[in-house]
């Protein structure tokens, strides 16, 4: 969910009215893929989705793709065409990602954080998402318990039986060394830049869930497993 207006002034079509006139062949070449394989797909797409850089689609902007018309005007390619289709035709998927991140209401935008984010592919969601993932996984990071996590914890987190996001996220931290640099400063005693210790607590993660970048990292400026 984005708390962006869309550009948009008309209403947003829902799933069941877009699946009668954008479903307009019952072939679904891509009916086999999971939902997290047809979500990297979606995310692929991002580009073309999102040519304005609002860090969002709407419902409206896949059903236009499903047509055969990119949201800059341009025809779509057939690729495009079958992975919106496949989108539109399960609206149980599209719902989820509306309703990302959790608790928050939805509004017919779908970021382009959730989608990566499903799709499992952390190396391309903003720096202020994986600030939001690194604080989800902070005592499972914090292995002394001292309310700090240091870079040879986020280093040995790729050997540790711990989920395998939360490997990810570490690794992803890892790839990207100025703003885990930031983080590591952060904020100290009246709201002054922080110590240069390579190490972070929640005070810091929220500082910078606050101050960091909302753009989606597409293409990547890390590269991650």
């Amino acid at each position: 969910m984005s708390t962006i207006a869309s550009t948009r002034t008309d209403a947003t079509p829902q799933p069941a009215q877009l699946n009668e006139t954008s479903l307009t062949s019952t072939s679904r070449p891509l009916e086999s893929l999971s939902d997290q394989a047809l979500t990297k797909k979606v995310l692929e797409l991002a580009p073309a989705l999102d040519p304005w850089g609002n860090e969002f689609f709407t419902l409206h902007t896949a059903d236009r793709m499903a047509k055969g018309t990119q949201e800059n005007g341009e025809p779509a390619t057939q690729e495009q065409i079958e992975t919106m289709k496949e989108f539109l035709a399960r609206p149980d998927l599209y719902d989820h990602l509306d309703s990302l991140p959790y608790g928050s209401t939805p509004d017919g935008n779908i970021d382009l954080d959730s989608v990566a984010y499903i799709a499992g592919e952390i190396s391309q969601v903003s720096d202020r998402k994986l600030m939001q993932l690194a604080k989800d996984f902070h005592t499972t990071y914090d292995t002394t318990d001292n309310g700090y996590v240091n870079y040879n914890e986020l280093r040995k987190a790729e050997d540790r039986d711990i989920p395998e996001l939360a490997k990810k996220v570490a690794r992803e931290l890892l790839a990207r060394p100025e703003l885990l640099k930031q983080l590591d400063i952060g904020v100290g005693f009246l709201g002054f830049a922080g110590k240069d210790d390579e190490r972070y607590d929640v005070t810091n993660l929220d500082y910078m869930i606050k101050n960091s970048s909302k753009r989606v990292n597409y293409p990547s400026r890390s590269i991650t497993v």
